[in-house]
């Protein structure tokens, strides 16, 4: 089932490589090319000077999930001076990804019945740990 898992808002951090809907100032970022609003987003290191100055400037590439285009964007947070408050421009909404239940079915016999259980029930507890 897809829907929001994790939402990273505010934070000093590069958005994550993964399956996610962002948002420039609350708004969707949607892709030019099919509509859709689920990107991958990479980040991309820029130099803005000349080369060898050493002045870097991040920007993110994001891959639409549907179609496969590129949309290129920057990020546009800021310090308001007058509010004296950073203001964050970008949202990334984390997608869960499909759980699956595994069904493990044991035919079993009247024999050792007692060490199959003890094993079914330890089995058990593992898979409910992950």
């Amino acid at each position: 089932m897809l829907g929001s898992d994790k939402r990273m808002s505010g934070m000093d951090e590069s958005l994550r490589p993964e399956k996610s809907r962002i948002t420039i100032f609350n708004e969707p970022i949607n892709c030019q090319f099919c509509s859709n609003d689920v990107f991958t987003p990479y980040e991309v290191i820029v130099n803005v000077e000349q080369p060898g100055i050493g002045v870097r400037h991040v920007r993110y590439v994001a891959i639409c999930q549907y179609c496969g285009k590129a949309k290129h964007f920057g990020d546009p947070s800021y310090y308001d001076v007058e509010k004296d408050n950073y203001i964050w421009a970008l949202n990334q909404s984390l997608l869960s990804i499909k759980k699956y239940k595994i069904k493990i079915i044991f035919f079993v016999g009247k024999r050792k019945q007692e060490k199959v259980t003890i094993f079914l029930n330890s089995l058990i507890q593992i898979l409910r740990q992950k």
